[in-house]
């Protein structure tokens, strides 16, 4: 779509209006309520050739017990991907840092806990392409031992075009939360 560019006293239409609206950045995809006791959740056909990049953005999200970090991984067709995953991830409050190599899953920068509601929002890069996908976290922890903050990244070091996202915990089983999926409008 052309940027069209206004001058002052120019009559901004309805169909102007319609127009950037409906190709306006993000785009709701699909969303999903986690299910008390769950030990993982798939978001099905949330990654399409629709769009490149993905925002998922967990809300109000709650464990069964303790703080864990939400694990994230790419599926298709009924097959989960679990190699090649590379991810760092730093934390403010105390500051440490973490690493890993040719992991089973992307440990995001995202903290759950049992007591407080947490959510973070992570960006999927090419997920639906069959190149590297790769991606960017920030996350906050609330725990009433203090506020934390985690900012991540990392890839997938597969060349495969995926349709799905499997989340699950370092440890514990889901308790509460909202999943949603938005893409990244193309130009």
């Amino acid at each position: 779509m052309a940027i069209k560019t206004f001058s002052t006293g120019e009559v901004l239409t309805a169909s102007d209006t319609n127009t950037y609206l409906a190709n306006a950045g993000l785009v709701y995809v699909t969303s999903t309520t986690v299910s008390a006791g769950a030990a993982s959740v798939t978001i099905a056909n949330c990654f399409s050739s629709t769009y490149d990049n993905y925002r998922v953005v967990i809300s109000g999200a709650r464990i069964t017990t303790g703080a864990q970090f939400v694990v994230g991984q790419l599926r298709v067709s009924g097959t989960t991907s679990t190699t090649g995953y590379y991810h760092a991830r730093i934390e403010a409050s105390p500051v440490s840092s973490a690493q890993a190599l040719n992991d089973t899953g992307w440990t995001w920068a995202v903290v759950v806990d049992a007591t407080n509601y947490a959510g973070g929002s992570v960006d999927i890069f090419n997920p639906n392409n069959a190149v590297e996908t790769s991606y960017t976290a920030n996350g906050t922890d609330s725990r009433t031992i203090g506020a934390f903050y985690r900012s991540g990244a990392g890839w997938h070091d597969v060349t495969t075009a995926y349709t799905d996202l499997v989340l699950s915990l370092t440890g514990s089983t889901w308790n509460a939360g909202t999943i949603t999926v938005y893409g990244y409008r193309k130009a």
